[in-house]
């Protein structure tokens, strides 16, 4: 299940592998880690999903360690290198989502700064 929950955006950082990675001709992202329009369409065409659907893998994959960008170029993190053969690297993938997800999301103010702690150790 682990591994499902993040296949698009693995499917996504393998395109990226070889469609971006260093020495590819063109620029695939806008030098901030985003794809561009263009390349988004051509990721879309060849994966056989939307361009939504591209770009929410793509920031998935990047947020997990699949793929990591460096300027125009994308070359694949350690998770996605160590996909097929180590269970531990996609769990640590869904581990460094929500470590981004809660430096992203605020915590609430109606609770208790305990409240999460007792959450993550029960």
């Amino acid at each position: 299940m682990a591994r499902s929950g993040l296949a698009d955006a693995a499917r996504v950082a393998r395109w990226a592998d070889g469609a971006l990675g260093p020495g590819r001709d063109g620029p695939g992202s806008d030098g901030n880690g985003t794809l561009s329009d263009a390349t988004a369409g051509r990721a879309a065409e060849d994966l056989g999903l939307t361009a939504a659907q591209v770009r929410a893998a793509w920031d998935t994959a990047r947020l997990a360690g699949l793929i990591e960008v460096h300027g125009d170029s994308a070359r694949p993190g350690w998770r996605l290198r160590a996909w097929n053969r180590d269970d531990s690297a996609v769990l640590r993938g869904w581990v460094a989502l929500f470590d981004a997800w809660s430096l992203a999301s605020p915590e609430p103010t109606d609770r208790e700064p305990a409240a999460v702690a007792e959450v993550v150790s029960a």
